[in-house]
């Protein structure tokens, strides 16, 4: 059984974290953040280095880039799903949703 690799986003205001898992397993976490005004990240447990982006909202474009350098994609086609976390403002998204057209129109009218 071949299993899916999933990438997590959890989009912060002054950061940015993500996580890669193959299935249930997680092959690694990288870490965004903005250190004396300049972007920084860090992968697994490692040193931070220079994330070569001008702003953290930027971090998602150098993502995949860094994951494919460090061995732990070939492809940005090898994710078969991404997850964002949604910080819950309201009782429907308090458990997990799909990112589907009613939940987005709820985010958006903020008649959650």
């Amino acid at each position: 059984m071949i299993k899916p690799i999933i990438l997590i986003s959890n989009p912060g205001s002054l950061s940015r974290k993500y996580a890669l898992f193959k299935g249930d397993e997680l092959i690694t976490t990288i870490h965004f953040e903005v250190i004396k005004n300049t972007v920084m990240y860090s992968l697994g447990s490692g040193d931070s280095k220079l994330a070569k982006i001008s702003h953290i909202t930027f971090a998602s474009s150098v993502l995949t880039k860094i994951l494919i350098e460090n061995d732990f994609l070939t492809s940005v086609n090898d994710i078969n799903a991404v997850a964002i976390r949604v910080v819950a403002p309201s009782e429907y998204f308090q458990q997990n949703r799909i990112m589907n057209n009613i939940a987005i129109g709820k985010l958006k009218s903020q008649e959650v």
